[in-house]
């Protein structure tokens, strides 16, 4: 009986070994960050063949750095492209999106991007802006806005 309780005492006394030794190289939390994305059109309303000017401002609240942010532009159908300017990184494409690549931005951090485009038909154009980074995001409903612009003869 003795020799079993010693068994049973080593197997136990193995096992918190190996439990102490998982518990001290566990992996760290997953980073989180809560992107956003402020979008605004200027002008509201212009004449068919005129410029608006689309604003997107993508803001990290946190709390830690998000890394690799895209930030995906669907233009209106009733517009024609002619820039896109980010304040930093870069961006490309044309027709349906353009998508730039916004790179790191710390908690706090913010990034503009700039799309200009011509009003083609008159009615009304909707532009839309999705961002995303690779962090699990905390708060998922911020991630997207929409803006409208009328356009007249």
């Amino acid at each position: 009986m003795n020799r079993r309780l010693r068994t049973l005492a080593a197997g136990a006394l193995a096992l918190t070994a190996a439990l102490l030794v998982g518990l001290g190289s566990a992996a760290a939390a997953p980073a989180k960050a809560d992107l956003s994305v402020a979008l605004a059109g200027s002008p509201g309303t212009v004449s068919e063949g005129a410029q608006v000017t689309y604003t997107a401002t993508v803001t990290n609240n946190g709390p830690d750095t998000a890394t690799n942010v895209t930030l995906r532009n669907w233009l209106p159908g009733k517009a024609s492209l002619v820039s896109s300017t980010p304040s930093q990184g870069s961006c490309a494409g044309s027709k349906p999106y353009v998508l730039c690549s916004l790179g790191t931005l710390t908690n706090g951090g913010s990034a503009t991007v700039t799309i200009v485009v011509t009003a083609n038909k008159t009615g009304l154009m909707v532009d839309h802006s999705r961002v995303r980074a690779d962090q699990r995001d905390q708060h998922p409903h911020n991630n997207a806005q929409s803006v409208k612009t009328h356009v007249t003869k």
